[in-house]
């Protein structure tokens, strides 16, 4: 099975400019300086909210992103309640920005809210012991994800020290085994770790964009940790799909919604504009199933 190069996604004359390619399936590029510094602004005030009370070390009237990766090197483990609003305003930031390098007409649907991590040297306590663990290499659509998605991963902060992505260098007479596999990670692995590694160095404000199968894993740092943000675009409707994918407890297909084409200050305003287009395309289904979620 041949390679399923993801260089038609972005706009034309991109890659080989500001558009590094260390694989056909997975694309590199930065985030200018002020961008970087307004999403880490914004980041600071979702972990100060999303982190609660329970951290008094954080105060939001004092708190930056300097200060706050101080805070942070000191947990295990952090967990964060999601702002929607300020989940929202976050979304819009970032599509505006991949949107100047993408081509994003391809695209219907966007994983929202995207994921927020705090990613420290050391697995939590049990995490390595389950089945599909991220520190193995995997590709999400084998834990329930849908075959259609892009990854976007941004490193808001990642020293020499912090945990990174690290992708496995696939060749096509290993692609059809690797989109196939239908079981966890970890029966996987064996078959994988007999491949080489793509030469990839990590950095804050840089980005990456990658085909869904191409198999990635966490790998931990030293010392520090990493803060970075991740998401999934789909290439189809995200709302052609089963009444059991869209529900369920673990990886609902619920999260994707439509790619939105405007800007929102609230999440009751995102919510409103997907009713409104559903309701535009005449089948009372989708909209049940948004109310559900």
């Amino acid at each position: 099975m041949s390679l399923e190069p993801i260089k038609n996604i972005f706009k034309p004359d991109i890659v080989g400019g500001v558009v590094d390619s260390p694989h056909e399936l997975l694309h590199v590029f930065d985030f200018p300086t002020d961008v970087l510094s307004e999403i880490q602004e914004l980041v600071t005030a979702i972990i100060t909210k999303g982190i609660g009370p329970a951290k008094a070390e954080i105060n939001a009237s004092k708190v930056n992103f300097i200060n706050l990766l101080e805070t942070l090197r000191k947990t295990k483990v952090i967990e964060l309640e999601r702002d929607p609003d300020l989940f929202t305003i976050l979304e819009g930031i970032l599509i505006k920005e991949i949107s100047k390098v993408l081509d994003i007409r391809k695209f219907k649907g966007i994983e929202f809210p995207v994921n927020v991590r705090v990613v420290h040297p050391v697995a939590p306590d049990g995490y390595l012991l389950g089945a599909n663990p991220t520190d193995l290499f995997h590709c999400d659509p084998w834990a329930g994800e849908p075959d259609d998605i892009i990854n976007v991963l941004l490193y808001l902060y990642c020293s020499p020290k912090s945990s990174r992505v690290q992708f496995i260098n696939v060749s096509p007479m290993h692609y059809k085994a690797i989109k196939e596999h239908k079981g966890s990670y970890r029966s996987i692995q064996h078959f994988l770790s007999e491949l080489p590694l793509v030469n990839l160095s990590a950095k804050s404000g840089q980005v990456l964009v990658f085909n869904s199968f191409l198999p990635h894993a966490t790998k931990r740092g030293i010392d520090d940790i990493r803060i970075s943000i991740d998401f999934r675009l789909r290439k189809s409707d995200p709302y052609k799909t089963e009444d059991s994918k869209w529900l369920r407890k673990k990886i609902p297909w619920s999260k994707y919604w439509f790619l939105p084409t405007t800007d929102f200050s609230t999440y009751q305003e995102k919510y409103s504009y997907e009713i409104k287009t559903l309701r535009s395309l005449g089948d009372p289904k989708p909209i049940h199933l948004r109310r559900k979620a």
